[in-house]
């Protein structure tokens, strides 16, 4: 697996209900990319450099992505992993 930038944080995608299991790799360039076995299946832009990633149960809802940015600023994602796959035999994230 190769990228195409530094990587500046990463997270383990463990989504249970679905029995999913994958990476989260944030990039220097303002990217999260994902990754389940080694196909890379999405891409969160953001505005800044992601620092700092956690996904799991926040509040009520089981599977959320939090992201903290170089600057301070906190993205929350709820996730919504859809597992149904393609005719490829891709799987999707979909954020909410």
């Amino acid at each position: 697996m190769t990228t195409s930038a530094s990587i500046t944080a990463l997270e383990v995608l463990d989504y249970k209900a679905k029995s999913l299991l994958g990476l989260l790799v944030a990039l220097d360039n303002c990217e999260v990319h994902t990754y389940v076995e080694k196909t890379h299946v999405d891409t969160i832009a953001t505005e800044d450099v992601v620092t700092a990633m956690k996904f799991g149960r926040f509040g009520r809802e089981e599977s959320s992505l939090v992201m903290i940015t170089r600057g301070r600023l906190r993205y929350v994602f709820v996730v919504e992993v859809l597992a149904s796959k393609t005719t490829h035999g891709e799987l999707s994230v979909a954020e909410l």
